[in-house]
């Protein structure tokens, strides 16, 4: 349900990612579901397999956050 340091600096940018580890699951849940919303996931990452790695950790975690919701 994690990714990695390398492969999170796919995503975000050196700023954002430090923000990210400062931060709580659920605030870095929503960063990486807006972070891929907002750039676009195929525009961030060209390697497909860590694509469907980032929509699964986003669903996992979604899935975690909403029993911790219920």
């Amino acid at each position: 349900m994690y990714l990695m340091e390398d492969e999170l600096k796919k995503i975000f940018n050196e700023e954002e990612l430090e923000r990210y580890y400062e931060v709580s699951f659920t605030e870095q849940t929503w960063m990486l579901l807006d972070k891929i919303t907002t750039d676009g996931i195929d525009v961030l990452v060209r390697d497909e397999e860590l694509r469907k790695k980032i929509i699964d950790v986003i669903e996992k975690r979604m899935m975690r956050l909403a029993k911790l919701w219920k």
